[in-house]
């Protein structure tokens, strides 16, 4: 397991937090695994970087790496599937979850359950392996038939609590 980071020094010396734990993965850049392809790559990133993580992450990409997209956005799981076509993109979100960061923190309010399904480039073998890997590790998941619907309502809840979050946060009279 891998934790994928631009900046090397600064998760080294300071982890991510999780609920007060620091989280203990093994860190590298793109820079130091050139040409090593992986079998999984989850891809979060929530920002406007997201295009440029995306292309970045061409040599870790395999003839049988699985991609998913845990990011913001109708749109991203068809990105990828143009840009590496051929591969395993496998659509997925996390809807009820409630996870913020401030800085380093990882607050993890609500864990929610990982939804994934067919769609884009992912076949029926590549959903089963991913199946198979999270009931092994222990992660909760959902599979559906209807990644478009989990996709866009994961979009309008998370548009949704963001906005309210932000009018929260307004220093009002």
């Amino acid at each position: 397991l891998y934790g994928i980071v631009r900046d090397l020094e600064t998760y080294w010396g300071s982890p991510i937090i999780v609920e007060g734990e620091p989280l203990r993965i093994n860190y590298r850049s793109i820079e130091t695994m050139p040409n090593t392809p992986m079998d999984l790559i989850l891809l979060c990133v929530r920002s406007c970087d997201y295009e440029a993580a995306a292309r970045l992450i061409r040599p870790l990409i395999g003839e049988e790496t699985l991609i998913i997209s845990f990011t913001c956005g109708l749109h991203r799981p068809a990105f990828l599937s143009d840009l590496y076509p051929g591969r395993h993109v496998i659509p997925a979100a996390l809807p009820g979850a409630l996870i913020s960061r401030n800085g380093r923190y990882v607050t993890v309010s609500r864990r929610g359950s990982v939804w994934f399904g067919t769609g884009f480039s992912a076949q029926h073998e590549q959903i089963t392996l991913l199946r198979d890997l999270f009931e092994a590790s222990g992660i909760r998941f959902t599979l559906s038939g209807r990644m478009d619907a989990v996709l866009w309502k994961s979009f309008i809840l998370d548009a949704l609590s963001a906005q309210t979050s932000l009018i929260f946060q307004l220093p009002f009279g």
